[in-house]
């Protein structure tokens, strides 16, 4: 009866650090999904670089399925930042922490390159789904990004080692810079 006991504390222990540990690996290729769609907008490296993590958009879709890896006109380029820089290639997610407390990633930013403000968000996993909180103040909406590998993003690399990149806005405001990364 003992052993019988110890046996179920023992699983269930273990099945709370797999979950946790589950929650708190959110690296790696993810499909985008823009609020309310089936079909994925996208392809996402999440990265981490000095404790936080990053998001960088690596490939996107067309409505009609299309696969773009490259930039092919100006709505392909992110209009409120300095420069109109291409959304290929482009950090949306930046200085988001693990919180201990509530078991999930917080505190820092997502950025949709078509609009003005970046969101403050949430990450944490739940499986090979990806839930992706975006609030603006106390309104917000989760999203489920699927897990994506290699052979989803039509021959473009993944960066190895990324180093997120600086950011101003059009007013030539910095967004993101190398004291915010730490």
């Amino acid at each position: 009866m003992i052993r019988r006991i110890f046996s179920v504390l023992f699983i269930g222990l273990l099945s709370t650090a797999l979950w946790a540990q589950s929650a708190k690996d959110v690296t790696g290729l993810w499909f985008m999904y823009d609020l309310g769609d089936k079909e994925p907008s996208g392809v996402m490296q999440v990265y981490e670089f000095q404790g936080a993590i990053y998001g960088r958009t690596l490939i996107s879709y067309e409505k009609d399925g299309r696969v773009r890896t490259y930039v092919e006109t100006d709505l392909d380029r992110a209009p409120h930042l300095a420069g109109n820089p291409p959304m290929l290639g482009l950090d949306v997610i930046w200085g988001v922490r693990w919180n201990e407390k509530r078991n999930r990633y917080d505190g820092g930013h997502i950025m949709d390159p078509r609009k003005k403000s970046p969101y403050s968000v949430e990450l944490h996993r739940q499986g090979d789904i990806l839930k992706m909180k975006g609030k603006l103040g106390p309104f917000g909406a989760t999203i489920d990004w699927k897990k994506a590998t290699e052979a989803d993003l039509h021959g473009v690399k993944p960066f190895v080692n990324p180093i997120p990149v600086l950011y101003y806005d059009e007013k030539g405001k910095l967004l993101l810079s190398p004291k915010t990364l730490s």
